[in-house]
């Protein structure tokens, strides 16, 4: 998985995303990542028996959280203009999240709302380029 992906340049992603978001598979196919070789290793990796795992796996997704002082209902609708589908009220539930998603929740009697989005593999669910920012959030929420 590392070989398949040591051509991305990952702060030239996060400085400017949109033509990874407009073309996931197209951005990766660029810069010569074998999609359907990177879907098989990942898929073997993260399904493999828990006995043969070793060491502390997971995802560091600070990056990807904005903390908003605002009412969840507000940030809600506020995303919700710029997303292609929206589910609400969903705890409990199961869901089918696709490539791209973002959740937003907030804690019984807390002020702020935590708004998280992330990329799982190649498909679209934000139209490109429209995965607000912290300062865009707040533009919105005023």
């Amino acid at each position: 998985m590392r070989e398949q992906l040591r051509n991305i340049d990952r702060e030239e992603l996060l400085r400017n995303p949109g033509e990874y978001l407009r073309d996931p598979e197209g951005y990766l196919t660029n810069r010569g990542v074998d999609i359907e070789a990177l879907q098989r290793e990942t898929e073997t990796h993260f399904t493999r028996p828990w006995a043969e795992r070793r060491g502390v796996e997971y995802s560091d997704r600070n990056s990807h959280i904005t903390l908003v002082r605002s009412p969840i209902a507000q940030l809600s609708n506020a995303i919700a203009e710029s997303a292609i589908e929206t589910q609400r009220d969903v705890l409990d539930s199961e869901i089918e999240m696709s490539n791209l998603f973002g959740l937003t929740y907030q804690l019984v009697g807390h002020d702020w709302s935590i708004f998280i989005w992330a990329s799982i593999n190649v498909s679209n669910t934000i139209r490109a380029g429209e995965i607000l920012s912290a300062a865009q959030l707040s533009n919105v929420l005023r």
